[in-house]
C-alpha cells in the first residue's frame, strides 16, 4: 500500500522523546517547548513562535489576537479545511466563502490559505500556512515573514509532526503576549508579594503543546531541509510521469519554492468517461490511497450554500485528486502511482 500520507519517524526522533522521558526534565511547560519554539521561529523567519496543541488552535488564537469578533465578516477560501473557517466562527465572526473573482470588499478580514505549500498574497494579518512549512516566496523569503501571524500545523500528514500540534509565528511582541495568555487559560503570572498568586485576565482554555510533542517536533525540525528536498524529488518524478489526463496543480517552475504538503492533480473526469469514485477505487485496488482536498466549505452542512454559488471552487473540487505525498515514499513510488493512474484512466 502506498499511503496518501503518513508520518516518518526515525531512530533520532525516538531517542529524543525517550531522552526527555528518561530524566527529570519537565514533560509539560518545560525547557523543551521553549527550545522548539526558538528553533521553529528560525525555520520560518520570525522572532517568535508560540507552540499550541493543533493547527486549528493556532488559527483560533491568531484570530483572537487579531481582535476578530462579533460584527466582523471574515473571508476564507471555499477550498480549505474546516479549521480555517472554524477559527473566526468561534470568535463570533461571520464567514464569507471566497471564489476566484468573488468580491471580498465587504470583508473586514481575509484569511488566505497557502494551499499545498505554495505561498501567495503575502501581506495580510492572519495567514493559514498549515501546508507551507519549508516553503519560500519567489524572493526566497520564509513563510513567517509576511503576515503578522502565520499559522502552522504539525499533524502527522504535514512536513514534520509533533504527533499533534500547531504554531503561530510572528514578529510582533505584543501579539506574542496575547497568544501566551490565551494559550494559558487566560492567566498571567506577575510580580506579587504572594508567590502563589496568578492573575486570570481573559476567558480562555489550556491550549499548550506538551514537551513530549515538542521533543519529537524539535528532532524532526533539525532535518526540515532534507525533508523538503525529498518531497521536491517526489514531485519532479510525478511531473515527469503523470498521464496527460492529469494536470498538476503545483508547477515545475516553483519546484524549489513550494513545500508539497499535498500533490493535487486536476482530471476532467467527464472527459475520460469515469467518475472520481471509480478512479479512486481503481487506484485503491492497486494499493494506492488517494483523497480529495477539499469539499468546498459552502457545500458542507455548516456552509449553507448550494451548487452554482462558487463555480470556480466547485470546478476545482470536481476535478481535484490528491496523490500520495510523504517522506516514507520514494521517487520510484511516484512512478508506480503514475503507472497505476494511467492504467485506471485508460482501462
Amino acid at each position: 500500500m502506498i499511503r496518501l500520507s503518513r508520518q516518518f519517524i526515525t531512530d533520532a526522533d525516538r531517542d529524543a522523546v525517550l531522552a526527555l522521558l528518561s530524566d527529570d526534565r519537565d514533560i509539560a511547560r518545560g525547557d523543551t517547548i521553549k527550545r522548539f519554539e526558538a528553533a521553529f521561529a528560525v525555520a520560518v523567519g520570525t522572532k517568535y513562535a508560540v507552540a499550541v496543541n493543533s493547527g486549528t488552535t493556532a488559527l483560533y488564537l491568531a484570530c483572537r489576537a487579531a481582535g476578530i469578533g462579533p460584527g466582523d465578516k471574515v473571508g476564507v477560501p471555499a477550498i480549505t479545511f474546516a479549521a480555517t473557517a472554524n477559527a473566526p466562527l468561534l470568535c463570533g465572526a461571520n464567514v464569507k466563502y471566497l471564489d476566484d473573482g468573488v468580491d471580498a470588499a465587504d470583508c473586514t478580514h481575509i484569511i488566505p490559505v497557502w494551499y499545498a505549500g505554495h505561498i501567495h498574497k503575502p501581506t495580510l494579518w492572519v495567514v493559514d500556512a498549515c501546508h507551507a512549512l519549508g516553503a519560500m516566496a519567489k524572493d526566497g523569503t520564509k513563510p513567517g515573514c509576511f503576515p503578522a501571524m502565520a499559522c502552522f500545523s504539525l499533524h502527522p500528514a504535514k512536513q514534520i509532526t509533533c504527533g499533534e500540534g500547531g504554531v503561530v509565528a510572528t514578529n510582533d511582541e505584543a501579539i506574542v503576549r496575547k497568544l501566551r495568555v490565551y494559550r494559558n487559560n487566560g492567566i498571567v503570572y506577575g510580580p506579587s508579594h504572594n508567590p502563589w498568586r496568578y492573575h486570570w485576565v481573559a476567558a480562555s482554555m489550556n491550549f499548550w503543546m506538551s514537551d513530549i510533542n515538542a521533543a519529537l517536533g524539535l528532532s524532526q525540525l533539525r532535518r526540515l531541509s532534507r525533508i523538503i528536498d525529498e518531497r521536491r524529488a517526489i514531485a519532479r518524478e510525478y511531473w515527469q510521469h503523470l498521464p496527460d489526463e492529469a494536470r498538476s496543480y503545483l508547477v515545475p517552475d516553483n519546484a524549489d519554492l513550494d513545500s508539497f504538503a499535498l500533490f493535487p492533480v486536476l482530471i476532467d473526469f467527464k472527459r475520460i468517461g469515469k467518475t472520481k469514485t471509480q478512479v479512486m477505487f481503481g487506484l485503491l485496488k492497486r494499493g494506492i490511497e488517494t483523497q480529495v482536498h477539499y469539499t468546498p466549505l459552502h457545500l458542507q452542512p455548516m456552509g449553507g450554500g448550494k451548487r452554482g454559488d462558487l463555480p470556480h471552487a466547485e470546478l476545482f473540487y470536481d476535478q481535484e485528486l490528491s496523490l500520495p505525498m510523504h517522506n516514507a515514499m520514494t521517487p520510484d513510488d511516484a512512478k508506480i502511482v503514475c503507472k497505476a493512474l494511467k492504467e485506471v484512466i485508460h482501462g
